[in-house]
């Protein structure tokens, strides 16, 4: 109960503008802190996207709101989801219009035009 409690005000407490880290036990903990308060999960490349993001903030900013980080990190996962999903698609399409491309080139060429004849009833037949 306790630690629901703190979690939540750690929650809380991340909406309001908070220091930067400065040095490196600074920004573990912080990330630590983040990563367990907000549910992203700890690795490597979240560590990286969050030093890339506070690299990125403005030159005079020194102060930033832990949920800024968060939210910012779960619409980056969004956008690699989005974006793995687009690459299976276009993927599809190009195998798609590969496929396209070859019936054309077989139905040009005169290999599969039987196939494409109109079958016209013997009762319309004109002698």
């Amino acid at each position: 109960m306790i630690t629901k409690m703190k979690n939540y005000a750690f929650y809380l407490r991340g909406f309001f503008p908070k220091k930067l880290p400065v040095g490196k036990t600074e920004l573990e903990t912080y990330c630590d802190q983040l990563f367990s308060t907000y549910n992203i999960p700890k690795n490597n490349s979240h560590k990286h996207a969050f030093c890339t993001m506070v690299m990125n903030l403005g030159p005079t900013v020194f102060y930033k709101a832990p949920f800024y980080f968060a939210l910012a990190m779960r619409k980056a996962q969004a956008n690699q989801v989005a974006y793995d999903m687009l690459m299976v698609l276009r993927e599809e399409e190009k195998k798609l219009l590969e496929k396209e491309k070859e019936e054309a080139k077989k139905n040009q060429n005169g290999q599969s035009i039987q196939d494409n004849k109109i079958q016209v009833p013997a009762s319309q037949v004109v002698q």
